[in-house]
Order: structure tokens, then sequence, then C-alpha cells
């Protein structure tokens, strides 16, 4: 009997250990480096998105290698806003680039880093929302904010996989602590 007793505290001990989830996700805190990203950025409806990204990833792998910088990481889907009354969102196609490097006056150069959160998503992109909403609970929770924009880094998708089950994708949300409106008024 106290060797069962002892198993069943030790379940619980290690259970505790556990980090927490959040939706089923384990939200991982991380010191993003410093990284630069030529990117595309548009206000797109929802139903042209994944098409939007599909069309400009190539016109910024090509600008990136004219201008003498190599891509070293994943590509990304940025996001500023993400309208659901509007069905739009204001977001662009990026690539993180090993240098800065003056691109043409249609891309954008962005530099990025800094204390983040991330969730590894696994499968189709489609259903990725939990993995975003996990995110914002994990931030109100933790009394930070979310400093966009928010990032979705495809690492592996529908051009090396086809079974979605086996999509990965990094969702990044660079973030601060939350500040204390009642501070800010009483400051006013």
């Amino acid at each position: 009997k106290d060797f069962e007793n002892g198993l069943a505290n030790l379940k619980k001990y290690c259970e505790a250990l556990a980090p927490k989830k959040y939706r089923g996700f384990a939200v991982l805190e991380a010191e993003r480096p410093i990284t630069y990203y030529a990117l595309l950025r548009q206000v797109v409806d929802f139903k042209d998105l994944s098409q939007y990204l599909s069309d400009h990833f190539p016109t910024l792998q090509q600008a990136a290698e004219k201008a003498g910088a190599k891509t070293t990481g994943f590509q990304s889907g940025f996001f500023w806003t993400y309208d659901t009354l509007a069905m739009k969102t204001d977001m662009a196609a990026a690539i993180p680039l090993d240098k800065q490097v003056k691109m043409p006056d249609t891309i954008q150069v962005l530099s990025l880093g800094g204390k983040a959160l991330q969730i590894e998503y696994l499968g189709d992109y489609d259903k990725a929302g939990e993995a975003h909403l996990a995110m914002d609970e994990y931030m109100a929770e933790k009394k930070l904010q979310n400093v966009p924009p928010v990032i979705e880094e495809y690492v592996v998708d529908a051009n090396k996989e086809p079974d979605t089950a086996k999509w990965v994708m990094r969702v990044i949300y660079f973030v601060e602590p939350k500040r204390d409106s009642t501070l800010l008024n009483e400051k006013k």
C-alpha cells in the first residue's frame, strides 16, 4: 500500500512539473535574435491569404538573391491586424535574410528581435486559430501584450508535404509587459 501511495504522489509531483498547456499547446518563452526580413505588405481578403503568400515568396527570394542576401530561415506570414468583421488582414509575405541589404522600393526590409512567445502548431493551417487563442490566454495570464506583427513561420507546408497532418507552423508573438491602463490615465 505504501508503494502504491508513493507512486500516486510521485505521479502528482511529476504532473505538476510539466508546463501548463493552453488549449492543448505548450507556449515557449524565448529571446529571438535580431533578424532582417524582406517583405511585401498589403491588406488582403482572408480568402486570398494563401494565394498572396505563394505569389510573393518567389519575388522576395529573387530580390534577396539579386541584392546579395541569403535566406536564413522559413518563409513567413506577418500579420499586423486580423479583422474578422471585414474579413481582411494587414499582412506581409516575408523571408528572413542573413544581412541587411538594399531592396527594390516595393520591398520593405524590417528587423525584428526580442522577447517572444512561440507555439509549434502541427496540422492544417486553416485550423491554426486555436494556437492564436492559446497565445491570447497565455498573455492574459502572464500580463503581457503583443507587439505586432504576429509571425507564422511555415516550417513544413504544402510545398514540402502533401499530408496536412504533417504540416508545421511556428506561431510567434513578440511581447512586452502589459501597461496598466489606470496608470496611463493617471499620468494624463
